[in-house]
């Protein structure tokens, strides 16, 4: 059985718009995204006074199970490194955007003939399910 949906998680500062860098966002929103719908899971909101290695301790355990990461701006080496251990795929925007268009967006391509990134990361998640049942 093929599974037609990701889990995306969104660094934000107003839990609208893609405007922070994953490293420094007030909170990082995961939804579950399928082709034809979409499901906000939840948001986890970060205190900017803990201690730089604990918070990204703490944001690199929000992207567990999650397939693909929307950041604006670069990501620290130690969350890429992270990213890339989880195979969760960072996408870089250059210009804040609205959550829910990047979901469209996402959708449109999942819709049509998804690129070989949403491709792996489908498949990403489809792993992560069967092993989740085991």
């Amino acid at each position: 059985m093929k599974l037609n949906h990701v889990s995306i998680v969104f660094p934000t500062n107003d839990l609208v718009t893609v405007n922070a860098k994953f490293d420094t966002a007030t909170y990082l929103a995961v939804y579950d995204v399928s082709a034809k719908s979409a499901e906000f899971l939840h948001a986890a909101q970060f205190d900017t006074d803990s201690p730089a290695d604990q918070q990204l301790q703490e944001r690199c355990a929000v992207t567990d199970g999650s397939s693909i990461l929307f950041t604006f701006g670069q990501l620290s080496g130690l969350a890429a490194f992270h990213m890339v251990n989880h195979k969760v795929f960072a996408i870089k925007i250059s210009a804040p955007e609205p959550i829910d268009t990047l979901i469209e967006r996402t959708q449109e391509m999942m819709q049509s003939h998804p690129p070989l990134w949403l491709q792996r990361a489908l498949n990403h998640q489809e792993g992560s399910k069967s092993e989740a049942k085991v």
